[in-house]
């Protein structure tokens, strides 16, 4: 039998986790971008894709695994919610932040860093008001 409370921590725990990494992709990685010369940016950005996919993916992975599972599991309205939630961020995620990060293997357009911001902006709000759901629930 699958222990809630365990899933449950899991959940709280990969969310706090991404709001971490978040809010310093926000607030220091993306916008650092905006001042690397261009032959610079191309080699940090590809570093910067492999290392960050290293850490956030499993984090990302277990995140929506675990919010499925704990769904399955209780079937409410606030879980269902949770889910929902996780699934408009991999959306946010997949379609609109990594087609960004594949055309800076081209150039450096400073609109699409402001993109970036914006997109993770909603990343980022939707992962705090995942968490507030958490812990005021």
């Amino acid at each position: 039998m699958i222990d809630e409370d365990i899933i449950l921590n899991i959940c709280l725990i990969t969310n706090l986790l991404m709001i971490g990494i978040s809010l310093i992709i926000q607030f220091i990685v993306y916008p650092s971008f905006k001042i690397f010369d261009k032959a610079f940016f191309l080699k940090y950005h590809r570093n910067y894709m492999k290392k960050m996919f290293i850490i956030v993916s499993p984090i990302m992975i277990l995140e929506v695994v675990s919010s499925a599972i704990l769904f399955i599991l209780s079937q409410t309205k606030i879980e269902a919610l949770i889910l929902f939630i996780n699934i408009l961020i991999w959306l946010v995620t997949f379609i609109f932040i990594v087609p960004i990060h594949n055309s800076f293997s081209k150039n450096n357009n400073l609109k699409k860093v402001k993109k970036l911001l914006n997109y993770n902006f909603t990343r980022t709000f939707l992962w705090i008001f995942k968490a507030l759901i958490f812990i005021y629930v």
